[in-house]
């Protein structure tokens, strides 16, 4: 597992001494975090899919009781029926929905985080030349 705001931090430190370098990098590095981007978005909508299955498992699970298949995933059966108006809360109860949205919602907040990176790396060039301008005025006041 990548940390990405560790990785932004030594990407983003800009040298003075090296601007026209850095310059040159501002396409790489956008490169680099759209391709964390990507990954991270599959990731997203490989563990929402997984989220629909479980779900629909779960909800038949608790609506139906135990099935030798659910046994064997290690599903832990309840002696009394629950009522179908109760199958919701026992869902949002249920520690493998609360794990896998766990994940979820960690891999949603690194795909905006990531976007964040996308975008500030956008306004990096610009951020370079303004800097530049900077230096040379300086030098020539």
């Amino acid at each position: 597992m990548i940390d990405y705001a560790d990785e932004y931090r030594k990407d983003i430190k800009l040298d003075v001494s090296r601007l026209v370098e850095q310059l040159a990098d501002c396409p790489s590095l956008h490169h680099k975090y759209s391709t964390y981007y990507r990954h991270e978005r599959l990731k997203y909508h490989r563990l929402l899919r997984e989220m629909d299955v479980l779900l629909r498992d779960k909800h038949g699970f608790y609506k139906r009781g135990p099935t030798k298949e659910t046994e064997a995933m290690g599903w832990e059966a309840r002696n009394e029926k629950i009522l179908n108006q109760d199958i919701p809360m026992y869902m949002r109860a249920d520690k493998e929905i609360q794990e896998l949205q766990k994940m979820i919602d960690e891999t949603k907040t690194d795909m905006d985080l990531l976007k964040d990176y996308q975008t500030q790396i956008s306004f990096r060039a610009n951020t370079i030349r303004t800097l530049m301008e900077e230096l040379r005025f300086q030098e020539g006041a």
